[in-house]
């Protein structure tokens, strides 16, 4: 049976989005282990906006998840 579509989960490694003691990443890790096959990625240096504080990086881990999968 096809996949109906690729996951992708990426945070941030400062992000404070959450409450102190939330735990964001690993939060965000749990969430990707809910899906089979999902890829889960942490953006060193960047806070809540990855694609913007991070962009070379963050696009680099977009561009390699699009060519695994076939997202391109």
């Amino acid at each position: 049976m096809p996949k109906a579509c690729s996951v992708w989960n990426v945070a941030a490694a400062s992000s404070r989005a959450l409450a102190p003691g939330r735990r964001p990443i690993a939060r965000s890790a749990e969430y990707a282990a809910s899906f089979p096959d999902a890829r889960f990625e942490v953006v060193a240096e960047a806070g809540h906006l990855p694609h913007l504080e991070q962009p070379a990086r963050t696009f680099a881990l977009l561009d390699d998840f699009a060519a695994r999968t076939g997202s391109r």
